[in-house]
Parts: C-alpha cells; sequence; structure tokens
C-alpha cells in the first residue's frame, strides 16, 4: 500500500521535473552513474594519459547511496527480529527461520484447508512472519485424516508428510481451564477424552478430585 501510495507522487514528480529519479535520487541510477564514470577515467587514461572530466555529482550519488545503505541498517534488523506473539504453524512446518523464508505468502495452504483454520499471520510487530501461514482454532481443528497443507506447499516451508506419520507430528500442547471443568464441579463429563482421536486424554482418580 506505501508502494502504491507513492507511485503517483513519483510520477508527478518525474512529469514536472524530467529524469530527477534516475539522475539524482535512484541509488541503483547512482551506483551506474558511479560504473560509467570510472570506465570513462580508465578509458581516458589508456587512450591519452589525461583523466576524463569527472561529474560533478559523483559526491551526491556517494552521499545517497551511502544513506540508503544507513537507512536499510537501520530498519531491517527491526524487521527481522521475531516476533513476541506465540504462533502455532501447521503441522510439520520448518524451523522458524527457514519457514520465514521460504514461505512464498501464496495462501494455497489456508484456501486448501477444509476445516478453515490456517489464516495469513497479520502480526505487524515482526516483519518477516508476516503474512506467513498460522493456525487459528476458533472456527475448527486441525483433522486427524488430512494432509493437503504440505501437498499444496510449493516451497518446502510446510514438509509433506502423510496422513499416518501425522500422529507424531507435534504442532503445540493444549491448556486445560481447570476452573471450567466439569469435574470438578462434581458433574460427570468425559466428553474430552471421548472425542480426542488420539487418545491423549485420561483421567485419574485422586482422593476427590480428578487429575488429567
Amino acid at each position: 500500500m506505501l508502494y502504491l501510495a507513492a507511485l503517483p507522487v513519483l510520477l508527478l514528480t518525474s512529469f514536472f521535473l524530467p529524469g530527477i529519479w534516475c539522475r539524482k535520487l535512484c541509488p541503483l541510477g547512482g551506483l551506474q552513474s558511479i560504473l560509467y564514470e570510472l570506465r570513462s577515467l580508465i578509458t581516458g587514461l589508456l587512450n591519452t594519459g589525461k583523466p576524463e572530466t569527472v561529474s560533478p555529482n559523483i559526491r551526491r550519488r556517494y552521499f545517497v547511496t551511502a544513506g540508503t545503505g544507513l537507512l536499510a541498517g537501520a530498519l531491517i534488523p527491526k524487521l527481522l527480529r521475531p516476533g513476541r506473539r506465540k504462533v502455532i504453524r501447521p503441522p510439520a512446518a520448518i524451523g522458524p527461520v527457514l519457514y520465514n523464508t521460504l514461505c512464498c505468502r501464496c495462501g494455497n495452504c489456508a484456501k486448501a484447508c477444509p476445516t478453515g483454520i490456517i489464516v495469513p499471520n497479520t502480526d505487524l510487530n515482526s516483519g518477516l512472519e508476516w503474512m506467513t501461514p498460522e493456525i487459528i482454532f476458533e472456527e475448527g481443528y486441525c483433522l486427524e485424516t488430512c494432509n493437503i497443507c504440505s501437498r499444496v506447499c510449493p516451497t518446502g516451508a510446510i514438509t509433506l508428510f502423510s496422513v499416518e506419520a501425522k500422529r507424531r507430528i507435534f504442532m503445540g500442547s493444549a491448556i486445560i481451564t481447570l476452573d471450567d471443568c466439569l469435574l470438578l464441579h462434581n458433574k460427570e463429563c468425559v466428553r474430552c477424552r471421548e472425542s480426542c482421536k488420539y487418545d491423549a486424554v485420561k483421567f485419574e482418580s485422586e482422593k476427590n478430585y480428578h487429575r488429567f
């Protein structure tokens, strides 16, 4: 959005001041101008023994190029630092550093997810993680018989896995809010154990309360 907003300004500036961007502002143009001036200088030394006149704008070019480098050095580390918010990534996702680098933000996994739990990360506190897929369990859960996200990922950020191997893939730890548990309020309920397809929930009776 910022790039699109700057484009009309750049077009108007170039219309009223033709060539100002390429000749005076663009760091790449400055680098090309420096290379051309060095080439002309070397050619002049080889041909006549007298250097050609160097453009007086070379100092401005160096200044713009150096300023751009300093600005990038100040901003890029802030963009690359990991976000403070912990996120759950799709199953079989590789490590965070490679994941944020390899993911091309195509949205294939989010479109293919049958339960709609894969959504883009919109946290602006970490520029490198922005728009990478994360798991939100508000609308559903990760089906135990599904591996579609690993099949549609074009970059390997989500490694290919089989449905059988999914039982051994760790995504995150579930937290039980004991204050809301009916068993602790002397009401019979085993719904969590019956719903768990991985048999990860067990009840143990201890004195007058149940332990998970």
